[in-house]
């Protein structure tokens, strides 16, 4: 990958292990650049901070740059690391309050926003997106191995990455999602490789990657095989997601990654009533999971990974209306809400939302509503969830 010089940089953290080398590097170019620049050692590591602000003038540079056997992501000449939640209508505004960066969707039209219009929010709120494209799945009935359908569906990616890819917020391409879910035809990844090389030959500002579900070793060397173009790959993983050091120990990926879905236990990994209902998780409970999970796996992996992508920022019905949403259904907020895994500003919000244990009394946190009156979803439920409602994969 090619090196560019550094101008300045942001408020994102180095990564640990390349900060011995390139640390005195980037200090002397931004002295002879005149930045005004501060290090600040907090909880052992390195941040540089200086103004943060958006590109308005066309697409922004994005980079991964190997130094010192570790990944860093580079966008507009700047580190940055993605803080970044799942979010196609939630509340952009909010996430940015509460220290994200960045946003991944699952499409370039969601049905209720255009792609322009959500980019559009994510550059008013300084959030930088990581683009889904709708690729087709086996599992809906596609046949990669018809050859007349593959090349029409290059065409129609084709136009969606020429219509959106000078905008300044977008930084990556996200190409289909967890395209090997009950997928038996190798053939898929030769086409995400044909849509990775089109990116490229017509975008050479951003990077592509794919996102799988889970990870196994066989998937994985499949995909490094036949989809060498990606620059990245993504993972998307729940409770089994504290194995992921491992399974990246014993596999022969050692290239860089990101988490674009981590959250709550998923409804498939978790006990079930006698009936074969899947138990849901209160939401103490969840955030817990959400804080040690982030801090064991995702922060914790300071060479390969890049950032991830909590979901969901929004509320959705998958099982029940509470189990991914970081947002209830009846308030806007639960006590997953408030968990600070980004760790960017050090504490937690003030007034965090009510948790299980919790009366529902005063108002709440985020949306200020009586909670004498509306609950949050989670505070209202007395014992745990259960339902037998279909998945509905984004």
């Amino acid at each position: 990958m090619k090196k560019q010089q550094l101008l300045y940089s942001s408020e994102e953290p180095l990564n640990n292990a390349c900060r011995s080398r390139f640390w005195p590097g980037l200090w002397h170019r931004a002295l002879i650049q005149t930045l005004a620049v501060v290090a600040l050692a907090t909880n052992g590591q390195v941040q540089i901070r200086a103004k943060e602000f958006m590109s308005t003038n066309g697409p922004v540079k994005v980079e991964l740059i190997q130094t010192n056997d570790c990944y860093q992501l580079y966008v507009d000449h700047k580190p940055f690391y993605i803080k970044g939640a799942g979010l196609e209508s939630g509340n952009q505004a909010k996430l940015a309050e509460h220290g994200g960066n960045s946003i991944r969707t699952w499409r370039t039209e969601n049905g209720r926003a255009s792609g322009q219009q959500l980019l559009n929010s994510a550059f008013k709120n300084k959030l930088y997106v990581t683009m889904g494209l709708e690729i087709e799945r086996e599992r809906h009935g596609f046949d990669y191995n018809d050859k007349t359908a593959v090349a029409r569906q290059l065409e129609r990616v084709k136009a969606e990455v020429l219509k959106y890819k000078d905008d300044p917020a977008l930084i990556i391409w996200a190409i289909g999602n967890e395209l090997n879910l009950d997928a038996k035809n190798p053939k898929v990844w030769d086409a995400v490789n044909d849509i990775s090389k089109m990116i490229h030959q017509i975008d050479t500002n951003h990077l592509t990657t794919t996102p799988l579900a889970g990870f196994k070793q066989d998937l994985v060397r499949q995909v490094k095989t036949r989809a060498p173009d990606l620059d990245l790959l993504s993972f998307q993983m729940y409770a089994d997601i504290v194995n992921l050091p491992r399974y990246l120990r014993e596999s022969d990926w050692n290239g860089p990654y990101m988490v674009t879905e981590w959250g709550a236990t998923g409804h498939w990994e978790i006990p079930k009533t006698d009936w074969g209902a899947p138990i849901e998780n209160d939401s103490t409970t969840k955030a817990d999971f959400y804080q040690k999970r982030f801090e064991a796996v995702i922060q914790a992996d300071q060479k390969q990974c890049v950032g991830s992508y909590v979901f969901l920022w929004g509320h959705k019905q998958e099982r029940t209306p509470t189990w991914y949403g970081i947002y209830g259904v009846w308030c806007r907020s639960n006590s997953i809400f408030p968990v600070p895994c980004w760790k960017v500003r050090g504490k937690l919000p003030a007034a965090p939302a009510s948790t299980l244990t919790s009366k529902p009394r005063g108002k709440c946190a985020l949306c200020r509503r009586s909670l004498k009156k509306v609950s949050c979803a989670l505070t209202m439920r007395r014992s745990p969830m259960s339902s037998n409602t279909p998945a509905r994969l984004p």
